[in-house]
């Protein structure tokens, strides 16, 4: 039957439908070592090239890591303050925040984790645990269970979650089933250690362990090895989303700007292989017989060799290559440099959308863009995590107390003048076009919402033809260098302007 899964470790459709885009951004974010990891798949081996050929073409080409520098901006961003937890969270869970992963992370590492794990493939997940009680034969009184047991986060990236099932209750979706995968280390030997795949599947009140007991990974052999109860009446899995599909789905945030990444990397390939050949000479000889060429290349080719022919007008020469290809190929990964550098942008760029509640009681700086809103999820699902911590360590009675902030002061003003000087540095440059800077200019709210591209496009050139010039120096194509200021009113200087 169509969906029927066999094993505890199979995957439900859903999570082979999002997990076509992970290997790209999980290789950029690995840098270069990643790409060159991934082969084939990210960098196409040529019709009819040897694989040595490929090998030495792929080991010899570099990553310009856009994508990872993106990111580092954008989580750098939110995590510029601390996460507050506010007077009114109970004093215990206040000091689980601390320690909230039982690894030696606050809550602000964990955070930084789980959210810079959900820009890369839209989601990302944890899940609240309870120590486990250290006799399970003796049962433990409230206050000496308070004493040796505490709850903790444990984070699941998207590839580990690999089954979860729904339930309608009261016309709100919950969930009833997820399967997570785990990774243990078990003693192997007298020093050695050996890794065990383990496939956890949590329910409403209780849990099962599953161990994969084969060390064929071709014929998995998964037994269940424990399961349990917990105290609580739902699941205490909590997920984080930046670009959100449907019920624990999501795709990649920053898709367009890893593929034009990967367009930049298979580019940079290209330009390897031909600065190569065009570095190394090509020797041409013409009217010179066999035994001459034989007789030139047995004396050394090189500088204070000498030759002779008997043919006078016989030629040795050497061959370059023109450069134009070269030149070509530098524009061709400019142009990309600068496409990835208004993507990068993107998320930072206030734009108008349809706001949640809690977003509309937000400031429109904070939430009018899509860095805004991913932090408003952050805080979401980080204060639920530690209303989940108050259940499980009997302050359930307080856990509507529970309250976090995560910055979303992002300076959005002096932002907003940044990527305007950024978008005018484009367009002088010609790499991109007077309507698309038009355009991210009215994102940034440099222009009014009634503003029209084309209609101030033939309004510049009626101007232009009334005054016979564009501006003093400089041929500005459309467009008024007075335009480009951002949102405080300031300027960009264009090469021959007069300020």
């Amino acid at each position: 039957m169509a969906g029927e899964l066999n094993e505890v470790n199979e995957p439900i459709q859903a999570y082979h439908d999002m997990a076509r885009y992970w290997p790209l951004h999980r290789a950029l974010w690995n840098g270069t070592r990643g790409m060159r990891e991934a082969g084939e798949l990210l960098l196409p081996k040529w019709s009819k090239e040897e694989l040595a050929d490929y090998c030495a073409r792929l080991e010899s080409t570099t990553l310009f890591n856009a994508y990872r520098r993106a990111i580092n901006n954008l989580t750098g961003r939110v995590f510029s303050k601390p996460i507050q937890v506010e007077d009114s969270t109970p004093p215990k869970v206040k000091a689980y925040m601390e320690n909230v992963d039982l690894q030696g992370n606050n809550l602000d590492q964990f955070g930084l984790q789980v959210f810079r794990d959900a820009i890369q493939t839209g989601k990302s997940h944890f899940m609240v645990e309870m120590q486990p009680n250290p006799d399970p034969k003796k049962k433990i009184g409230r206050l000496e269970d308070q004493k040796l047991r505490r709850p903790y986060m444990v984070h699941y990236p998207s590839e580990d979650v690999i089954g979860w099932r729904v339930k309608s209750e009261g016309g709100v979706q919950v969930l009833d089933q997820v399967r997570v995968r785990e990774r243990a280390f078990e003693e192997s030997g007298r020093w050695g250690v050996r890794l065990v795949s383990r496939v956890r599947v949590l329910s409403r009140g209780g849990f099962e362990l599953y161990v994969n007991k084969s060390d064929d990974p071709k014929a998995p052999n998964w037994q269940l090895e424990t399961a349990g109860e917990t105290s609580l009446n739902y699941i205490p899995f909590v997920s984080i989303f930046t670009e959100r599909t449907g019920f624990m789905e999501a795709e990649p945030a920053l898709e367009d700007l890893a593929q034009v990444n990967r367009q930049w990397w298979c580019s940079e390939s290209d330009q390897r292989v031909i600065l190569h050949f065009a570095r190394v000479p090509i020797l041409f000889a013409a009217g010179m017989t066999a035994n001459e060429i034989q007789a030139a290349k047995a004396s050394g080719i090189g500088g204070g060799a000498f030759f002779t022919a008997e043919d006078y007008q016989a030629k040795l020469e050497i061959c370059e290559h023109s450069g134009a290809a070269i030149a070509a190929g530098e524009k061709d990964q400019e142009k990309a440099e600068a496409r990835m550098a208004l993507l990068s942008l993107e998320p930072v760029i206030r734009k108008p959308g349809d706001l949640t509640a809690k977003e509309v009681s937000v400031t429109s700086a904070e939430a009018n863009c899509s860095l805004g809103r991913w932090a408003l999820s952050l805080e979401d699902g980080l204060e639920l995590g530690a209303q989940m911590m108050a259940d499980y360590g009997g302050e359930g009675a307080q856990r509507d107390s529970v309250s976090l902030a995560v910055n979303r002061d992002f300076g959005l003003s002096d932002v907003d003048h940044a990527n305007a000087e950024l978008i005018g540095k484009l367009w002088i440059a010609g790499k991109i076009s007077d309507l698309t800077a038009y355009e991210q200019l009215q994102h940034l709210k440099t222009f009014s919402d009634n503003f029209d591209a084309k209609t101030e496009e033939q309004r510049i050139r009626d101007q232009n033809r009334a005054n016979g010039n564009a501006g003093p120096g400089v041929d500005l194509g459309g467009m008024d260098p007075a335009l480009l200021g951002g949102a405080q009113g300031g300027n960009i200087a264009l090469p021959g302007a007069q300020s």
